[in-house]
């Protein structure tokens, strides 16, 4: 009989850890970060704030598969100067599909590096009011009149972006993380006052930024 207690003991010592590493991989994975459905918002460090005035996608709305999420970044931005009578008002928008990939992974999962680039399409406009004093001077004295001439000035943006990014993730659904590199803005096909404008411009900067990224799926 105590044969028997002891082989039954034994096959049960064997079972467990034949199924100790199985239940590990699977609390592992229960741990790592989700893949589906990812929206992630960009805001921007005090020293890329240049960037956002020309529409830098300010979120990203995409997917996320193992290492990889690929998504589209959304921006728009507006500035309106006014000075007395004049006022000057600058609006960007832009459109920019966006690679992420992990390029290395801690042993949970939970922290990664990751390759950033994009490039994308938008558009830029320029209004601006103009005030004009005209006086005539007649018989009875000189009149002065106020005229307002408006200025619209508008161009195709074109941006390029690479950078490098890391991110830790607080739970399976949520992470934060940092991303640094360098965007190039180029502006062609401009057009004021309704005629075309020959040449084109480009402007390069380096910019930081913080995400927030939630993933929805499993």
């Amino acid at each position: 009989m105590r044969s028997i207690t002891r082989s039954i003991r034994l096959s049960c010592a064997v079972l467990g850890v034949a199924t100790l590493p199985a239940a590990v991989r699977a609390e592992e994975a229960g741990s790592r970060p989700a893949s589906g459905f990812v929206f992630q918002a960009r805001m921007p460090t005090l020293g890329s704030l240049t960037g956002s005035l020309f529409g830098t996608p300010g979120f990203l709305v995409g997917r996320r598969s193992g290492g990889l999420t690929i998504g589209a970044g959304l921006g728009l931005s507006r500035l309106v100067v006014e000075v007395g009578d004049e006022e000057t008002s600058l609006t960007v928008w832009q459109v920019q599909p966006m690679l992420q990939y992990d390029v290395w992974t801690s042993s949970d999962g939970l922290t990664s590096l990751d390759l950033v680039g994009g490039v994308g399409y938008g558009r830029a406009s320029v209004e601006a009011t103009e005030t004009a004093v005209q006086c005539d001077a007649g018989s009875g004295g000189s009149s002065c009149n106020e005229e307002h001439d408006q200025i619209t000035a508008h161009g195709t943006v074109i941006p390029i972006r690479a950078g490098l990014g890391g991110n830790h993730f607080l739970s399976r659904h949520f992470a934060l993380g940092l991303e640094a590199g360098w965007e190039m803005l180029m502006l062609s096909d401009l057009e004021a006052k309704g005629e075309e404008i020959d040449g084109s411009f480009s402007s390069h900067l380096f910019y930081g930024l913080i995400r927030a990224t939630i993933v929805a799926g499993d």
